[in-house]
């Protein structure tokens, strides 16, 4: 439960006066199979105060059993990154302002003739032959250092 999302955080970024019935229905659904409580879908609901009505959520509440077929929190999830919602970066590559990196590995495994060729415009790489080259330069947590024997470029 520690990795799960707070769905009734997601709600923010989902306006149920946006919504069709059905729409509206399944973030019912979904808040119930994910364990949430009837008071999270009602306050929610109260937003769209053109439609809401008093009571109208603990009826419908009541009659959600489940299904074979039902509907999580995946719903809730889509339904906020349609309207901005982003989740939280699980990107392993980014950098924070005091990372450090070590070229050691880089400048010993690098095809320097094969760099200069391509710096040259002479060639390109499929993607996949420029993953290793990328890999190298993106080593974070350690310190930059120039092997003695390694050529300078300017």
């Amino acid at each position: 439960m520690e990795n799960k999302l707070n769905l009734v955080e997601l709600l923010d970024y989902i306006d149920p006066a946006t919504l069709n019935y059905q729409e509206w229905l399944n973030v019912g659904f979904a808040l119930k199979h994910e364990g949430y409580s009837i008071d999270d879908w009602d306050n929610w609901s109260r937003r769209d105060m053109a439609r809401y009505h008093d009571g109208e959520t603990e009826k419908k509440w009541e009659k959600f059993n489940g299904s074979a077929k039902p509907v999580t929190g995946a719903t809730i999830t889509q339904l906020a990154k349609e309207n901005g919602w982003r989740p939280p970066s699980s990107d392993t590559t980014s950098f924070g302002w005091n990372d450090s990196f070590v070229a050691s590995d880089f400048f010993r495994r690098m095809d320097w003739e094969k760099m200069d060729y391509l710096h040259a415009g002479q060639q390109s790489l499929h993607p996949d032959q420029q993953r290793p080259y990328l890999g190298l330069l993106l080593q974070p947590h350690r310190t930059l250092q120039r092997k003695r024997d390694a050529p300078v470029y300017q």
